[in-house]
């Protein structure tokens, strides 16, 4: 026997009905990434540039990703803000 779904489409019976076989959702991986590198402002950076980070002496910012031209993406810890800066205006911090 076929049935009409609201649309009236033939649906097999078997579709009809829904499934009691439960979804695993995916496990979170919050905490699961690597952590990144972090370094410390040398000398304000005013940025010149919409995709420019502006940095202040002594701000912190997580490097997200280097480019071979000695710029690089990261994020200043104090405004949270995404944007490139020159690798020559920070230094790394080392972890403790």
């Amino acid at each position: 026997m076929k049935v009409f779904n609201t649309q009236h489409t033939i649906v097999p019976p078997n579709i009809t009905s829904p499934s009691s076989t439960k979804i695993p959702h995916p496990k979170s991986t919050r905490g699961a990434l690597a952590p990144r590198e972090k370094f410390k402002c040398i000398a304000t950076f005013p940025a010149s540039g919409k995709y420019e980070l502006n940095m202040e002496e002594n701000d912190i910012v997580y490097l997200n990703s280097r480019r071979e031209d000695g710029w690089c993406k990261g994020t200043s810890e104090r405004t949270g803000q995404v944007g490139l800066f020159p690798i020559s205006f920070v230094t790394k911090i080392n972890p403790q």
